[in-house]
């Protein structure tokens, strides 16, 4: 009983742990997130990026293939890069200025080799009335931007690392029953 109960628990530890160990995925936050049309200071927020690596950011337009990490001279002003190098943790801001045409851009960020990269679509505020609610425009709706959703991969990841150690624990406990000799 005791081989078998160390057994699973062992198994349910290793699982949790791996999935720790899975790297998360690459992170991007620019605010303002709904830039007004035409000249526009961005703040660009990384992190999960590899430690002490240069990275830069592009200006690219939408891409209409839905591939935002199709990076190329066509699709990207390479005259607007800007560059920063994340720290020891992994993170860095860059903070630029940029023309935000009507139907919006691509920023694209990553590292030379592609180990990380990320991009996000910003789309000019839609004004309809006056508000003081920034607001994003999502599949030409007006949305308040506390109204949507902040889930990710990070939040995904540690459910499904705690919802498998649960189960794992409740194998051990109920197989550990059945394996009992009677006394």
């Amino acid at each position: 009983m005791r081989r078998f109960f160390a057994t699973v628990m062992i198994a349910a530890i290793g699982t949790t742990v791996v999935g720790a160990g899975i790297a998360l995925a690459a992170e991007l936050e620019i605010t303002p997130s709904s830039p007004e049309e035409g000249e526009a200071e961005l703040t660009i927020d990384v992190s999960e990026f590899t430690p002490d690596t240069p990275i830069f950011a592009l200006p690219c337009e939408i891409p209409e293939d839905g591939d935002d990490l199709d990076v190329s001279s066509d699709r990207c002003d390479v005259a607007q890069v800007a560059t920063a190098t994340t720290d020891a943790n992994g993170s860095a801001t860059i903070v630029v200025n940029w023309n935000i045409p009507a139907d919006g851009i691509t920023v694209y960020v990553g590292d030379e080799a592609r180990e990380n990269q990320v991009s996000q679509t910003l789309t000019p505020e839609v004004h309809e009335g006056e508000s003081d609610n920034p607001e994003v425009a999502v599949l030409g709706t007006n949305v308040v931007q506390e109204d949507l959703a902040d889930t990710g991969p990070r939040e995904v990841m540690i459910l499904a690392m705690v919802a498998t150690a649960i189960i794992g624990l409740g194998l051990a406990l109920r197989g550990a029953e059945r394996l009992q000799t009677p006394s």
